[in-house]
């Protein structure tokens, strides 16, 4: 199974996220492997990054501008790429709402939102715009606390809450999934 995935990146002094390029990754069973290309638009602007210091060079190394690198050292996922998805809680919660035990790693790309740390985002397209959850919301800790047990044993959680653990589940990395008061 093939799947893609527009690459955003937040770049020092713009507002918006800008497309950096294509991620492409093949999926049979567990076995996975991706591919990345820089879009040509990005890595003509002055402000460019490289997005992986190590695998995904293109300043300091001449590539074409539709050549396709692989992670090095045999990794199935870049770096960057990997921290920024969720962690194993993102990926139980977002599970839970697929009533899955295993998603295919896209999965977990498409259903974490840009409120992630770092600065990259995934898309379907190069003009689609940025999911966004509200968090101006006052949570009653008990109850998040009791659903959150429920997750990790399986029970059954009403959907709104759900919602709101995949919300807080994109940013990668240990962090609080929920502000309560």
């Amino acid at each position: 199974m093939i799947f893609k995935t527009v690459v955003f990146v937040y770049l020092p002094d713009d507002v918006h996220a800008v497309p950096a390029g294509t991620l492409t990754l093949n999926q049979v069973g567990n076995e996975i492997s991706s591919k990345f290309v820089y879009g040509s638009r990005y890595t003509k602007r002055t402000n460019a990054i490289e997005l992986d210091p190590v695998s995904l060079q293109f300043k300091a190394i001449f590539r074409r501008l539709d050549e396709e690198i692989v992670p090095r050292n045999n990794l199935h996922l870049f770096g960057a790429f990997r921290d920024a998805t969720p962690d194993s809680w993102g990926r139980r919660v977002i599970e839970k709402q697929f009533h899955a035990t295993q998603l295919p790693e896209i999965e977990y790309i498409k259903h974490s939102f840009d409120d992630r740390v770092g600065a990259l985002d995934f898309r379907d397209t190069p003009t689609s715009e940025a999911r966004k959850f509200p968090f101006n919301r006052v949570l009653n800790l008990s109850y998040i606390l009791d659903c959150a047990n429920k997750i990790d044993h399986d029970e059954p959680v009403p959907d709104d809450v759900l919602r709101m653990f995949n919300f807080g589940s994109s940013m990668g990395g240990a962090r609080p999934k929920a502000v309560v008061e």
